[in-house]
């Protein structure tokens, strides 16, 4: 159960999401923000609430952080100034979890972040979830499955998401 201070936290997200009036259900942008900063408690940089990384057409200011991915592959590629720091095989299952050093974009306000989250899911690869994108649990499941671009390597992120967004829609709609 979320704490008064996390509700107060996913309370403003929530807020500014309807006031950012992007197409996407402010419950699902809230849960998803609660999920990737941990109610609030690591919020990267300035204002990156969903651990958007840098990619190759980013010129704004990074920020490097410790991160931990999932992958099917003990031989991942990382791309500099990303760069791999351990990487263990998740017993009994076909998974490596990597820890690594990323870079991520460091947003000057939540209003840039939310309307960063807002393209990223409007590129090609989501174009299977985009429909469902007023539908925060259809939505987490498209973003989740294997068809186009797959957003979480964490293969508990879906079950947790939908639990989130099952508590943001009880408390702060």
């Amino acid at each position: 159960m979320a704490s008064k201070t996390q509700l107060a936290f996913a309370r403003q997200v929530y807020a500014a999401a309807v006031e950012a009036k992007t197409e996407i259900d402010p419950a699902f942008v809230t849960a998803q923000a609660m999920l990737e900063t941990g109610w609030g408690a690591r919020v990267i940089g300035k204002a990156n609430l969903f651990g958007i990384t840098k990619g190759s057409q980013w010129d704004g200011d990074i920020v490097m952080v410790k991160t931990h991915e999932y992958f099917k592959t003990p031989s991942q590629k990382f791309k500099a100034p990303d760069r791999i720091v351990s990487v263990c095989k998740v017993a009994g299952k076909n998974l490596w979890y990597y820890t690594v050093m990323r870079a991520f974009k460091d947003f000057d306000s939540v209003g840039d972040c939310l309307k960063e989250h807002e393209r990223l899911f409007q590129k090609s690869g989501y174009k299977d979830a985009w429909p469902y994108r007023k539908d925060p649990f259809k939505f987490a499941q498209k973003i989740c499955d294997a068809v186009g671009c797959k957003y979480a390597t964490d293969p508990t992120y879906l079950t947790t998401i939908t639990s989130i967004i099952k508590t943001i829609r009880r408390k702060c709609v």
